[in-house]
């Protein structure tokens, strides 16, 4: 992976912003750094980046309508969440919104480090692959069903693509979470169905014929029958 990605890091407190930066830098990654939101949105429409790392508690436009519009001009832009709140729910609504991962504060450095490179490794990988009407080109970042685009976030995008590299298979949520998140997996955690549904209201509610199969008791698989 090269470095010299330039990550947009949005954080209102100084203290951290400062820490982070100094460590993504150290990295070798070129840093913008932004402590409110209004400005952290203006600044991606004219100098767009690799990566935005984006708290949620920020002064004035909060992170949740940052993301938005950040997601309004480039859709593909993977973006991890930061987030003192620790609750299954938020969670769950930071990744619902389309957010590729999170971290909760407060957290170790090689952690992020490890969930920045992995994000940018995945938008690197050039594969073109396909089953039955679905097809994904890892180049060109794009993903049809039966011709039709298929918009998806760059997390659902590498889900999907781990689907079809394994059609038919059976596979468990933890073999998922390790292919695509790259991260031990965390038992009681609902990280992997909550992107499988979302994946499934864009490739499978559409159409007639639903790939995304739930196998009970021991995970998902994609197939036709």
């Amino acid at each position: 992976m090269k470095q010299n990605n330039n990550i947009l890091l949005i954080e209102d407190d100084d203290s951290i912003a400062r820490f982070v930066e100094l460590e993504l830098i150290h990295a070798g990654f070129e840093v913008t750094v932004k402590n409110d939101g209004v400005s952290a949105v203006e600044t991606f429409k004219h100098d767009p980046a690799d990566l935005v790392i984006l708290d949620l508690m920020l002064p004035g436009l909060d992170g949740y309508g940052v993301f938005t519009l950040i997601k309004q001009q480039n859709n593909n832009i993977p973006v991890i969440m930061l987030t003192a709140k620790t609750t299954t729910r938020e969670v769950v609504r930071g990744l619902e919104a389309g957010a590729d991962d999170y971290i909760k504060k407060p957290f170790e450095m090689p952690e992020l480090l490890a969930r920045v490179q992995n994000l940018l490794r995945r938008k690197e990988t050039p594969a073109v692959i396909s089953y039955a009407d679905l097809n994904i080109d890892r180049r060109r970042h794009q993903a049809t069903r039966a011709g039709c685009m298929l918009d998806l976030t760059a997390l659902e995008f590498d889900l999907l693509a781990y689907f079809i590299s394994n059609h038919e298979l059976v596979l468990s949520r933890e073999q998922i979470y390790q292919a695509v998140w790259k991260d031990s997996y965390l038992p009681g955690t609902n990280v992997v169905d909550v992107f499988i549904r979302r994946l499934r209201k864009k490739v499978d509610e559409p159409f007639t014929e639903q790939l995304i199969k739930t196998i009970r008791g021991v995970g998902y698989s994609l197939r036709l029958k």
